[in-house]
């Protein structure tokens, strides 16, 4: 009678049920050619969106308000010889859904003090699952 080696077996299945356990969502990356997309997501979740801008023209993305999403904005300006004054580069803005259901996150590039319609927008529609 053949006996048949368990160890190597149970080896293999203990570690396909911890990869399983440990595997994390991919991060979510967007750019300007996703302007008007929609998206699915998860609570937590954070989905990080690359829009150009120069906010030494007095220019930001800023976001509309949204209570069900915790949104963060950083600037990060392209590499430029050390003479050159006002550099524009990439804003970085990383949002991270609270609440499952449909959400839209809209971001306005504008002069904040100014009360004019922004010179671009940026929206996009989260379907957001618990």
């Amino acid at each position: 009678m053949t006996m048949i080696p368990r160890f190597p077996i149970l080896c293999t299945t203990l570690l396909l049920i911890l990869t399983s356990c440990t595997e994390e969502a991919e991060p979510t990356l967007l750019d300007r050619s996703d302007n008007g997309q929609s998206i699915s997501t998860a609570v937590g979740q954070v989905v990080t969106i690359h829009l150009e801008g120069n906010p030494s023209t007095g220019y930001q993305w800023l976001a509309t308000e949204n209570d069900a999403l915790d949104i963060s904005i950083s600037f990060q300006p392209a590499p430029q010889p050390p003479e050159t004054v006002g550099a524009s580069g990439l804003f970085e803005i990383k949002v991270t859904p609270l609440n499952a259901g449909d959400t839209q996150l809209q971001l306005e590039y504008r002069r904040e003090w100014l009360d004019q319609p922004p010179a671009e927008t940026f929206v996009l529609q989260l379907d957001v699952t618990g």
